[in-house]
């Protein structure tokens, strides 16, 4: 930035030096062609090095004099997260005030606009938290009714229509708290084999449905470092990809595993697998892949929640597919000594989302 910053500065002030020596060549041709003024040719040189040298010491002063506002605005590019006004302190110069003034000016407007859309974002979210919980409440109690009159084939009917409406309100529940993760969430010690089978049990109706076997392989207990409330959540989103791209009478297989440097969940459906393609982008928000937008039964939310709620609670996913044969998704775990990396982590995205809300 300096090197460029100096022939910056040389190339705007090129009138400048281009005068100067205009006026150097015509004080020579003075002395030369004057025959009134008697002065030697090594005068004349000593005069031209005498100029030339004071108008270099004179340009390089006002560079460093004229620039300063601009290496303080490179500073500030530098450390974005800095608090600006402090970096730039007082300046000297009337245009490098003026820009000064319109900088401030439009940092008050930049923040109110912010505070508002802010405010706003958070009544959406407030009343979109609201609107999925009020329609949570008629949810379970239609729940509680089809598990009295579970042997009726019209509320067979419903349930699985039942189940999907409420892992979509699920979903988005979820995803309206995404933002609040960072503070909401704790590792410890979990045995998540008892979530896995609640999740299997919750998914139960759509399986039947469609004659989906499910297996469990590998010990009774798997207690893994994560967190009880988001890490049931991976492995519902998982295990409904699974449920929802696999063939009628098709096996899922939930396998646990502490081999290995972390321990594994893994989930494979024998499904019609995701193309080479779409394996780089399946963990992005809203892409749905081929086979999403052919049976238009993706939203493009699952697995983006899913690696990005992993990702946060230090819970690594990996895809592994072929086409024609299925897909495993396995969610690795972290250990107890690496804890204390993963607070380290935390705190630092603490102090990072401190700094822009601050700024």
């Amino acid at each position: 930035m300096k090197r460029s910053l100096w022939w910056g500065y040389v190339k705007e002030r090129r009138t400048w030096i281009f005068y100067f020596f205009c006026v150097l060549l015509f004080l020579d041709a003075l002395l030369l062609l004057d025959m009134s003024i008697t002065a030697s040719m090594q005068s004349i040189l000593y005069l031209n090095l005498v100029l030339v040298v004071s108008f270099v010491l004179f340009f390089i002063f006002r560079y460093y004099r004229e620039t300063v506002f601009l290496r303080k605005l490179e500073e500030l590019k530098e450390t974005p997260f800095a608090d600006w006004k402090d970096v730039i302190g007082v300046v000297e110069h009337m245009s490098d005030e003026m820009m000064r003034e319109v900088l401030v000016e439009m940092d008050r407007a930049y923040r109110e606009e912010r505070t508002k859309m802010r405010e706003l974002h958070i009544l959406e979210v407030d009343h979109l938290d609201a609107w999925v919980h009020e329609l949570k409440a008629p949810l379970t109690a239609m729940r509680l009714i089809m598990d009295r009159d579970r042997m009726n084939p019209s509320v067979q009917a419903l349930e699985s229509d039942w189940l999907r409406l409420y892992l979509l309100l699920d979903e988005q529940l979820y995803l309206s708290r995404l933002n609040t993760l960072s503070s909401d969430y704790l590792l410890e010690c979990v045995d998540l084999y008892p979530h896995i089978i609640q999740e299997v049990k919750l998914l139960a109706s759509w399986c039947f449905e469609r004659n989906i076997a499910v297996e469990l392989e590998g010990d009774d207990t798997f207690d893994v470092l994560t967190d009880a409330k988001w890490s049931p959540f991976i492995v519902r989103q998982l295990l409904t990809n699974a449920v929802k791209y696999s063939p009628e009478g098709g096996t899922i297989t939930i396998c646990f595993s502490k081999e290995g440097q972390y321990p594994s969940l893994a989930i494979t459906d024998e499904g019609p697998g995701i193309p080479s393609s779409d394996i780089p982008r399946i963990f992005e928000r809203g892409y749905t892949g081929k086979k999403g937008r052919v049976s238009n039964v993706a939203t493009g939310l699952g697995l983006y929640l899913a690696k990005t709620i992993g990702d946060r609670i230090g819970n690594a996913l990996r895809v592994k597919s072929t086409v024609g044969e299925g897909t495993t998704m396995t969610v690795y775990f972290t250990k107890e000594n690496d804890y204390d990396d993963l607070q380290k982590i935390r705190a630092t995205s603490r102090e990072v989302t401190r700094c822009m809300s601050e700024s």
